[in-house]
């Protein structure tokens, strides 16, 4: 909608008094002469009215609001405020929060799917710190709709964690992945933190194909959030930062994902001891929540809104 010109002062007071004024309508029926001072009545709306009700003379080229703003404005209506929809986050099928748990046992808050710590890592407010030596570790049962999805699903895991510096590997830390205890060449998710190139790959694996997505700007001694939305529906992974997408990869041709093996936290579940001690991640992992869903942009970063302050981002 065009506005009054700025060329002057009284074109000044134009601008500043448009939503006072509503007089395009009556522009289309009545014919105004350049700087013609007739005015339009505040109250009737007619024109070339002298009462103590009229006030601004009208000028070609001025235009106004809707009808609707000169209803609010002759108190024949109320503006009322949009308030955007609030964020709807489904519940997690498992959710393993930072207080939520002991020395020995991570709660499932949202069911009895706990996982079992072993070594003792350090327990907190903030959740478990890791040494990064091959007997710390934690593990999640298998379970179908759970912790484990295939290439027909929509589902999503979000990771709250904070890297030390000094990771045993720095190329292939586990922080979070379903693989490999049952010797299945194939895994629905993985997040493995790269200390040398400070990022986080996710990626899945047919046995063949093995789309991964790699998430920078991950430096250690910092909480981040990384979500991995895994969308079979469509098929497009995509990841996101602290509650920002940061990109997509395609999951088209992915054949089926799914394993028995058990969740390896912190630690690669290998189908041998000896096959994780170069995985094993050093560190702190704060919080886990798997998804039966493919979480939205808005979803994750109302998600992230919730939890920053838990970890002083």
């Amino acid at each position: 909608m065009p506005l009054i010109p700025s060329t002057s002062s009284s074109d000044l007071i134009y601008r500043n008094q448009r939503r006072m004024l509503y007089a395009h309508l009556l522009l289309k029926e009545q014919s105004f002469t350049q700087g013609q001072t007739n005015r339009i009545d505040l109250v009737s709306g007619n024109a070339g009215v002298n009462s103590s009700s009229a006030i601004l003379p009208m000028k070609e080229g001025a235009y106004f609001m809707t009808p609707e703003e000169r209803a609010i404005i002759l108190g024949e209506g109320q503006e009322s405020e949009v308030t955007p929809a609030p964020v709807v986050i489904p519940d997690p099928v498992a959710s393993y929060l930072p207080t939520n748990g002991t020395v020995s046992t991570w709660n499932d808050s949202a069911g009895t799917l706990n996982a079992t710590m072993t070594g003792s890592p350090t327990y907190s407010s903030l959740g478990y710190t890791f040494d990064g030596t091959v007997d710390q570790y934690g593990r999640i049962t298998n379970a179908n709709g759970i912790n484990n999805f295939n290439n027909t699903d929509a589902y999503s895991v979000e990771v709250w964690f904070n890297p030390s510096s000094g990771q045993n590997s720095g190329t292939l830390a586990t922080v979070l992945e379903k693989w490999n205890s049952t010797s299945q060449s194939r895994y629905p998710y993985v997040f493995r933190y790269a200390e040398n190139f400070t990022n986080i790959g996710i990626a899945v694996y047919d046995g063949t194909n093995n789309p991964t997505l790699l998430i920078s700007g991950v430096n250690t001694n910092t909480w981040v959030q990384i979500v991995g939305v895994f969308d079979f529906t469509t098929d497009i992974l995509t990841g996101y930062k602290n509650g920002s997408s940061t990109g997509t990869v395609n999951l088209a041709g992915v054949g089926s994902v799914s394993n028995t093996s058990l969740v390896g936290i912190a630690h690669r579940v290998g189908a041998s001891p000896g096959l994780a001690v170069e995985h094993r991640y050093k560190g702190s992992i704060g919080l886990i929540r798997f998804y039966n869903t493919a979480l939205t942009e808005a979803q994750v970063a109302q998600l992230f809104t919730n939890t920053r302050s838990t970890f002083g981002i």
